[in-house]
């Protein structure tokens, strides 16, 4: 014998409290990827190191006798302050003390100089560092004078007024944009006389004597270029027998150079 119970009918409330899981649930899937970022939210930029951690972590490293670590984070530190006196020295000695004695003594250098100056300068290299030698945004620069060493006059002409462009030109010409009215006369008078004339050296030291006066430059040390070259195929390079112009490559000066080669037919 069966028996046919009645089918139970669903409440109102029910259905209701369905209607809400089923809402919610869409509503979970449309927005979980919000969601998902509001309950595990991406991790903060990390922050720039400053100089003082570098030589705190330096100082931990030291302590660690892990040396070679230590030495690193000392350079950090001095990439961001490079007129630290007290890095420098600190990072002078460590190096004397792990046998590298030409970085100590290239560092305890830098230190005194600064100190002995009273320098407080930033280095800065941006990509544009070229131009804004040339356009005057740069105020102090390390640059290769690129002058005579057989004439005079061609180094003096670096610094005469029409070569002086005004700020924000690029002014190659004369990059410091000093000038002189009577150096200006001087070199004038140099191109009308010859090299070998005795002249040349009371007209030399009239010059200088104004251009160390108002020292457009600082000199800090002087040299030769020193190219090898090959002279299997070309000879006739300039050599300090036959040093008729300037070798290096990257100058203006080398097409004279590359006219003045001889080949050898090898």
């Amino acid at each position: 014998m069966y028996s046919m119970g009645s089918r139970r009918r669903s409440s109102p409330r029910r259905v209701l409290i369905l209607l809400i899981l089923i809402g919610l649930g869409v509503w979970i899937i449309v927005n979980q990827n919000q969601l998902r970022q509001q309950l595990d939210p991406p991790p903060t930029p990390t922050a720039t190191r400053t100089a003082r951690s570098y030589v705190v972590e330096a100082e931990s490293l030291l302590e660690a006798r892990r040396f070679p670590d230590a030495i690193d984070a000392f350079i950090q530190a001095i990439s961001l302050e490079p007129e630290n006196a007290e890095v420098l020295l600190r990072l002078s000695r460590l190096l004397a003390l792990r046998g590298r004695t030409t970085e100590a003594v290239t560092y305890a250098e830098r230190a005194a100089q600064l100190r002995a100056a009273g320098f407080q300068c930033e280095h800065k290299a941006p990509q544009d560092v070229w131009a804004a030698k040339v356009d005057g945004r740069a105020s102090l620069f390390l640059f290769g004078h690129g002058g005579a060493t057989i004439d005079p006059w061609d180094t003096f002409m670096l610094y005469r007024k029409e070569n002086a462009l005004p700020m924000g030109q690029q002014s190659w010409g004369n990059i410091t944009r000093w000038y002189n009215d009577e150096f200006t006369a001087i070199t004038d008078e140099m191109n009308n006389t010859a090299m070998d004339d005795p002249k040349m050296k009371d007209l030399f030291r009239k010059a200088m004597e104004i251009w160390y006066r108002e020292l457009p430059d600082c000199p800090l040390v002087q040299w030769f270029h020193r190219i090898p070259v090959n002279t299997t195929y070309w000879t006739n390079w300039p050599t300090e027998e036959n040093p008729y112009m300037n070798s290096a490559l990257w100058h203006l000066t080398m097409l004279q150079v590359v006219l003045g080669l001889k080949a050898t037919n090898a």
